[in-house]
């Protein structure tokens, strides 16, 4: 009505309508490029301003479909190929949750911080009090031990995962390629064998050794994070040619000791 009021040469009502679409038109064509110069801007600036200080552990390119598939068969707990509501619900729950307690976007917490926030976290979402007492594991982690979100994942999912191969009689041992096959669902393939047998928790009928699952599972936790960080650092010295006369790197990967590590998007 004030446009109606204050044109000077008005022809009609379809004239008016016809000339402010196109005039809009443009306009909000230039608005989106703008807006898409500057998102791309702002994305750069961040990705520069929450820069990784620790270059990812490895010499190969990021892949998503990858990633995907690691990610996925961590939440299919019972391996069926299917992702339900509780896994995914578990999932975006726990990782809201990382994200939150990481308001400088560093990617990576300690298993202290870890540990005081999923237990004094009294906001929403809530926090079950089954999800309570698997975040307690993480206070038997090295407290100054950074974290992803993916191991936070798999330190909070693995009761749902140990829950397949458990039988009545004993619910806390579980036999090596019972282990073994959790490890590699899991991702923990760094793990000394010499650690895990400090898990032996005697034999079977058959003579056939049993371990303690939890005990295990938090020391191949331990040895993964510890050579994560590990080859982090070497790779780290490596790429941005830095001499450490101090800092000795024991037992490298020799896959990331055979070639210069690439750059990850």
């Amino acid at each position: 009505m004030y446009t109606y009021m204050n044109i000077s040469h008005f022809e009609g009502e379809e004239s008016f309508l016809l000339n402010f679409a196109q005039t809009n038109e443009f306009k909000k064509e230039g608005n989106l490029k703008k807006k898409l110069q500057t998102r791309v801007r702002t994305e750069e600036n961040k990705i520069k301003r929450h820069a990784p200080y620790f270059n990812l552990a490895s010499n190969v390119t990021f892949f998503l479909n990858f990633t995907s598939n690691k990610l996925f068969n961590l939440l299919d707990s019972n391996s069926d190929g299917f992702v339900d509501w509780y896994d995914f619900g578990n999932f975006f729950q726990i990782s809201f949750l990382f994200a939150k307690f990481d308001p400088q976007l560093k990617g990576k917490l300690t298993a202290g911080e870890l540990y005081q926030n999923y237990n004094e976290f009294s906001d929403y979402p809530r926090i079950s009090s089954v999800l309570r007492n698997r975040a307690r594991r993480f206070n038997v982690l090295n407290a100054d031990s950074f974290i992803d979100v993916f191991q936070a994942l798999v330190v909070l999912r693995i009761d749902d995962i140990v829950n397949l191969y458990l039988r009545n009689a004993d619910k806390s041992t579980l036999y090596e390629v019972e282990l073994k096959r959790i490890f590699v669902k899991t991702s923990l393939r760094h793990l000394n064998e010499g650690i895990l047998n400090s898990c032996l928790r005697g034999l079977d009928s058959h003579n056939i050794p049993k371990y303690d699952w939890e005990c295990a599972f938090m020391a191949g936790v331990q040895e993964n994070i510890n050579y994560l960080e590990s080859a982090a650092s070497y790779n780290t010295a490596k790429e941005n040619n830095l001499h450490l006369h101090n800092t000795v790197f024991y037992n490298v990967d020799p896959a990331l000791a055979g070639s210069k590590p690439k750059k990850f998007l």
